[in-house]
This record gives structure tokens, sequence and C-alpha cells, in this order.
């Protein structure tokens, strides 16, 4: 009994023990660079510009294709 809780708990013992050492960087504040979330940033700029200039919604964005 005393043989098989020392195996249980020497198991989750190396499991968090993995999961720190995989999760490092998302624990010191590191995060994926995205490029769809910036790629889209740069497209609605051109949409913007053009709410504001001509105070119409734009049919057609030549930054995305």
């Amino acid at each position: 009994m005393k043989k098989s809780l020392l195996r249980h708990l020497l198991a989750i013992g190396i499991f968090i023990a993995v999961s720190f050492i995989y999760f490092y960087p998302a624990l010191q504040g590191y995060s994926l660079k995205m490029s769809d979330i910036s790629t889209w940033k740069g497209m609605s700029k051109e949409i913007s510009d053009y709410r504001l200039l001509f105070g119409e919604e734009p049919l057609w964005t030549n930054s995305m294709f």
C-alpha cells in the first residue's frame, strides 16, 4: 500500500515538474506572435482610413487579395 502511494505521488510530481518546464516561457509572460492577427490589423487600416475620408462603408479592400 505504501509503495503504491509513493509511486503515484512520484508520478504526479514528475508530471508537475515536466509541466512547469514545458510552460516556463508562458509563465514568464511570453506568448506566440499570431501572424493572422497582425495581418488583420494591416488590412483593417485601409478600411478605417476609407471610413474617415468618405464617411461610408467600403465595399472592397485591395489589401486582402
